[in-house]
């Protein structure tokens, strides 16, 4: 009868995943990233090779992913959100299945719900989507409990499939490092006896070497492994060296906190869970691990971004969840129903400021109408501008035309419809930028390959460092360009070679 609760609570936290992340999916991308993902996945599809046909920094994995999801159920975004729900739906059974093993019965539907309601609260909408975070948690999380299946049932096999999945999180992003140093680290140290006292660490080394070399095998055969170097690990290393030190420090000391301060009502849990952690104790030691290692591995992404911080919620949410049966179990003692409201307190206040733009977007599904004219934090607003050139660049050329977009506005290319003219889906003008778009030689060479492929549109849209601002581009945009439409801040120039083209409509906005 208990696991059947258990079972039911991990649905109810699938049922919390979908009410409070399906309201953003009403705009086609809750964040510039699954414009990424969808970009780098349809040039899969296409027959493209990553890195090569598409400037990337970030890792394969998350694009393989998405392209099967494109393969299943077709090029819309709409595909890529049902995606990110199954993972978190992933994640959710994963922790199910940890807690209910080795931490009490109880505890495994608790820590789903606990991760589902979690994973929501910190900085909405940047952390719901589709994000490598999740992906990565999904699996560090599957390589710690067959970490714990291999030391509680002594097969190596079990340490050896953690060891895979651990190196997969690391493939997908590579602060997931410290997490599977900790599970080596664990498995080497953890006293035990019988025929897995000298297999543990040696298997899981085996499954994580294994996963490495067939990724690697896999780039060689593709013929991209130079270019996966130079722009997903040496620019990795150079974007985080982009963060100054004193900057860095304050960010070490700031965002921990306020995570610390967001999460008090979880963090309490947690602490509750000391009074039941003799009866699993290498459990709670693994978790409490997980949890260090997790925070370590936000620190070297040295910018701290809130999806950074999903990494630390799975285990936070086991532990927190056997505080929570703790207190549930204990709930005729008064103490413990007062250490209950204050948690409960918190944790209202802040679901109530994370999710009063969900509760909106809520409204917005019974009322379309009002979506369709509200401004909720400027996201409706911004979704809306972008599909309007869109529809503009989609009415106005034809499937095999490409564009260019000055900036970073990816969703261009997938909402159009339109392939790009030049491997970069977002040439920025910041200090991220992949190639230096601010330094003269780039901004040159750019223009140049522009004047080669000749792209049917030109889309600039950066509010202040506009293209004609930068060396190349003003001679571009004077000879073969003229300067077609504005919408508020984006601006459409158009090739002069169809100024007369019956095909192709020119139609005043």
């Amino acid at each position: 009868m208990k696991c059947d609760v258990g079972l039911r609570l991990f649905v109810v936290s699938c049922l919390v995943s979908v009410l409070l992340r399906g309201p953003y999916f009403q705009h086609p991308f809750t964040f510039i990233d699954e414009a990424w993902w969808a970009v780098g996945a349809r040039e899969l599809l296409d027959g493209g090779n990553l890195y090569r046909d598409v400037w990337l920094d970030k890792q394969p994995p998350i694009f393989w992913f998405c392209a099967l999801l494109f393969r299943i159920a077709g090029v819309r975004m709409d595909a890529i959100h049902i995606g990110s729900l199954l993972a978190v739906f992933a994640v959710c059974f994963v922790l199910y299945r940890i807690g209910e093993r080795f931490l009490g019965r109880a505890v495994g539907g608790v820590a789903a719900v606990l991760y589902a309601l979690a994973s929501t609260m910190f900085y909405t909408p940047r952390i719901i989507g589709m994000n490598t975070e999740t992906l990565m948690v999904v699996f560090t999380s599957g390589a710690v409990y067959f970490a714990l299946t291999g030391l509680a049932d002594e097969k190596a096999r079990a340490c050896f499939l953690a060891g895979v999945l651990a190196a997969a999180a690391t493939l997908t992003k590579p602060v997931a490092a410290t997490e599977l140093a900790m599970l080596f680290l664990v498995l080497a140290a953890v006293r035990r006896s019988g025929a897995l006292k000298w297999k543990a660490a040696a298997s899981f080394a085996a499954g994580a070497s294994l996963a490495l070399i067939v990724f690697l095998g896999y780039l060689v055969e593709q013929g991209i492994l130079r270019h996966w170097w130079d722009q997903s690990i040496a620019y990795g290393f150079s974007y985080v060296a982009q963060v100054a030190h004193g900057a860095f420090l304050r960010k070490l000391v700031t965002a921990p906190a306020s995570f610390v301060l967001i999460y008090a009502w979880l963090w309490l849990l947690v602490w509750k869970a000391q009074a039941v952690r003799s009866n699993a104790a290498v459990a709670h030691r693994i978790a409490a691990w997980w949890v260090l290692s997790a925070f370590a591995g936000v620190a070297l992404g040295r910018r701290f971004y809130a999806n950074y911080f999903i990494q630390v919620i799975p285990p936070l949410a086991l532990l927190g969840a056997a505080g929570a049966v703790h207190l549930w179990r204990n709930r005729s003692a008064l103490s413990e129903r007062r250490f209950a409201r204050v948690a409960v307190t918190a944790f209202v206040f802040s679901f109530l400021w994370f999710h009063s733009r969900t509760i909106a977007h809520l409204y917005y599904l019974i009322a379309p109408e009002a979506h369709g004219n509200g401004w909720a934090w400027g996201m409706c607003l911004e979704n809306r501008k972008v599909a309007d050139v869109a529809r503009y660049l989609q009415a106005r050329t034809s499937p095999r035309e490409r564009i260019f977009v000055w900036g970073s506005k990816a969703e261009l290319y997938i909402l159009s419809g339109r392939k790009m003219a030049t491997p970069f889906m977002d040439f920025d003008v910041g200090a991220d930028v992949p190639l230096g778009a601010s330094g003269a030689p780039a901004c040159i060479s750019m223009a140049n390959m522009l004047r080669l492929v000749r792209p049917r549109y030109v889309v600039d849209v950066q509010r202040t460092a506009r293209i004609e601002q930068y060396p190349g581009f003003p001679e571009l945009l004077r000879r073969d360009y003229y300067l077609e439409a504005e919408f508020e801040e984006v601006k459409l120039y158009r090739s002069r070679d169809d100024l007369i083209d019956p095909e192709i409509p020119s139609a005043p906005l």
